[in-house]
């Protein structure tokens, strides 16, 4: 005698099939980022595009190329990361009390990379160190970790 079949669930193909589609494809494709990005008629290589922004410039076209970015876009994010990090972050910093030289180089390496670099070191020796290693790790990881982050993405 046949088991009585009961009607398929959300989360299970209605077909039964062995093959099963991914459960995480759907979140995947609806991540915050992409929203955004979508609802403003972003096609998704500009999309990846975005993702390595806050590297520097030859490094964040590599990334681009990597996981199906546009370069040449991508280098001019880049670039204008920089610049409004470098112009907005005293008065930021400021703004938010932020003192410690350290911080402050730090933020700038990671955030605004090269040219926000070149901007902590015209305000402090100390926050331009800083600034340097903050901008040497920032694309080490990036490089190393975002094209793989973004399969998950």
């Amino acid at each position: 005698m046949d088991e009585p079949t009961r009607p398929a669930t959300p989360s299970e193909p209605a077909d039964r099939s062995p093959a099963r589609r991914d459960p995480w494809s759907e979140l995947r494709a609806h991540t915050p980022a992409r929203i955004a990005l979508g609802r403003s008629g972003a096609s998704l290589p500009t999309q990846l595009s975005l993702a390595p922004k806050s590297v520097t410039t030859p490094i964040a076209m590599g990334v681009a190329e990597r996981i199906g970015g546009i370069p040449s876009l991508t280098a001019v994010l880049v670039i204008l990361t920089g610049v409004f990090g470098a112009v907005s972050a005293g008065f930021l910093f400021d703004r938010l009390g932020i003192r410690d030289p350290a911080i402050r180089g730090f933020s700038l390496g990671v955030a605004a990379h090269g040219i926000g670099t070149a901007r902590a070191i015209q305000l402090d020796w100390q926050a331009g160190a800083f600034a340097a290693l903050a901008m040497g790790l920032n694309g080490v990881l990036t490089a190393l970790l975002l094209p793989v982050l973004m399969r998950w993405l």
